[in-house]
């Protein structure tokens, strides 16, 4: 450019531009060059001379504001109208809805990065054009000088895109955007930092990094404070006042408990998107096939859990670890009250193993899809109790002095102090700490629904059975070794009642348990409880058949009752495995 210093780079091709506005800066540049090459010489001579000669460090510092002044005055004008055009072209479709249109906050996105770009693109130029007037400061500086001024010239970029990010609504066009500004925009600034302090350009591009890097840090907070607020809006809004009569909760119970509604058209939702977390490990890896089958992973989630899980991953990929501790708290909290929800509502209208199994069901997606997100999903609340504090106060100015009323000064003041001694030693506000345990209490939550379901499903096939050893026992005499053998009306009795709940009840039970939980393993975990209790009732009642000497009249009919049972687990010969 005729100045002596290193050219700029030049702008990526999608910043270009041809308006006005950007002819008019490149003009006032050039103008600005050919300044510099006839003030050159000055400048130079004050800036050998103001280290001994306090007037000539005067005259710089007051070069210097003015070279400033000026710089701001014409190049902050159509640096603004440069970005505003870049955000108008990208983000056509996002503006008006929040990004849920269009390619789904992408441009938006895409508005981030451009504009990001052409602010570092100027910052690097101004340097450059004060290279050309001023002797550029050390590489090895930490933060050069011009640093500040080069901010405050590139202002106009978090004027610009500061209202575009805080106007999103929607949580993944602020992941998109949040996304672009942390790994590609200040990735960039850093880099060009680097770069400049390796040498070549000296500390032209270490304070172009460093102005812009500190700019995009701070758009960076905002954009992450708006995708915490528009997350919490999201559980609030999707999960908690979600509506579990609508046909979407319908039709996905539905399909869950592996009864599609006739002329239903299938669930389309697809499983939560894997996106890589802070530590490079994908947030859904390791991804149940509890609502499983040939149906893909998600499918057979409940709307709400699908909703919460997206959530969970969006932030976990964006946001920082301690604001993700609190948000992956409060998601599965909301989570679970939503899913108990649904099942109370599933249990108006069906029976109550079916809302049972539809509880366990998705309470076990919940906890497996979560142990890959990398939080203990529980926060510590601090607060600050003044009890004590009100009560010494109470006490300070509600008691007189003892003794009546005629009391010395002397001792009225000697009581008061008294009292201000004991308000300072003894009434200082303690530190109360309260801990919100949301995996803790789904854990505690599963285990109570699945207990309840293996005892219902287990007591009417072991019933008819202990109440016979029961009555048994108490008709033996306190002298006889042995319980009394039953009449054979009463083993009948309860023979009957025992093939028909485990031919009714346990059957069935076993069926919808597949329907609902169609993975073998889960299958097995949960049913070998039920199959235990009933068999040690078996037992039970053949140890007393032994002993009173009828067991050979009965064992028959015993172990075909134990062989079906153990039928019930297997599946039919020729069945497609599940």
């Amino acid at each position: 450019d005729g100045s002596g210093g290193p050219a700029a780079p030049g702008p990526p091709s999608a910043v270009r531009g041809g308006t006005s506005g950007a002819s008019s800066a490149a003009a006032d540049e050039v103008r600005f060059v050919g300044l510099a090459a006839r003030l050159r010489p000055w400048i130079r001579e004050l800036e050998v001379r103001e280290a001994e000669d306090a007037e000539c460090a005067a005259v710089m510092v007051e070069v210097s504001r003015a070279y400033w002044r000026a710089r701001r005055a014409l190049a902050c004008g159509p640096l603004t109208h440069r970005l505003r055009q870049l955000v108008a072209e990208s983000v056509e479709v996002t503006q008006g809805d929040g990004g849920r249109r269009g390619s789904d906050g992408l441009g938006a996105a895409a508005a981030v990065g451009r504009c990001c770009a052409e602010a570092l693109f100027a910052c690097r130029s101004e340097t450059q054009l004060h290279a050309a007037f001023f002797t550029p400061p050390p590489a090895s500086a930490p933060r050069p000088p011009v640093a500040p001024e080069l901010e405050t010239l590139a202002y106009p970029l978090l004027d610009v895109l500061r209202p575009l990010v805080l106007g999103l609504k929607h949580v993944s066009a602020l992941c998109a955007v949040v996304q672009v500004l942390d790994t590609d925009a200040i990735a960039e600034a850093s880099r060009v930092q680097s770069a400049g302090g390796g040498g070549g350009s000296g500390g032209a591009d270490v304070a172009a990094g460093a102005a812009v890097e500190s700019l995009l840090t701070r758009l960076l907070g905002d954009a992450r404070e708006r995708l915490t607020f528009r997350i919490q809006a999201a559980i609030r809004d999707e999960v908690r006042a979600f509506d579990h009569n609508s046909t979407a909760a319908v039709s996905a119970i539905a399909l869950i408990s592996g009864q599609p509604l006739t002329g239903h058209p299938s669930a389309t939702a697809t499983a939560v998107g894997a996106e890589a977390g802070p530590d490079g490990r994908t947030a859904t890896a390791g991804l149940a096939n509890t609502g499983g089958g040939a149906a893909p992973p998600g499918e057979r989630w409940y709307p709400t859990l699908r909703v919460g899980l997206m959530l969970l991953s969006q932030a976990y990929a964006c946001l920082p670890r301690t604001v993700f501790e609190g948000i992956s708290q409060e998601v599965l909290e909301a989570c679970t009250a939503s899913l108990l929800s649904a099942a109370s509502r599933h249990a108006a209208q069906a029976a109550p193993r079916e809302s049972r199994l539809l509880l366990i069901s998705q309470l076990l997606v919940l906890r497996e899809q979560i142990a890959a997100f990398d939080s203990a999903f529980a926060v510590t609340t601090k607060a600050l109790d003044f009890s004590a504090t009100r009560a010494m106060l109470r006490d300070l100015t509600g008691r007189r002095p003892h003794g009546s009323s005629a009391v010395p000064a002397s001792a009225v003041g000697g009581g008061v102090l008294s009292r201000v001694l004991d308000l300072l030693q003894r009434s200082a506000p303690s530190v109360v700490s309260t801990q919100s345990d949301a995996k803790g209490s789904l854990d505690a939550e599963l285990r109570r629904t699945c207990e309840a379901f293996i005892r219902d499903t287990s007591a009417p096939a072991t019933k008819p059975i202990l109440d016979l050893l029961t009555a048994a026992q108490e008709e033996r005499g306190p002298t006889a070794p042995a319980a009394a053998l039953p009449s054979a009306s009463a083993l009948d009795a309860c023979f009957a009642k025992a093939e028909a709940a485990v031919e009714h009840n346990v059957a069935t039970a076993y069926a919808r348990m597949s329907a609902y939980l169609p993975q073998p393993s889960t299958q097995a975990i949960l049913f070998t409880p039920i199959k235990s209790s009933i068999f040690d009732a078996y037992g039970r009642l053949a140890t007393l058949l032994n002993a009173t000497g009828a067991a050979e009249a009965h064992e028959q009919r015993l172990r075909a009752l134990a062989a079906r049972l153990e039928t019930v687990t297997t599946p039919p010969s020729g069945a497609a495995p599940t």
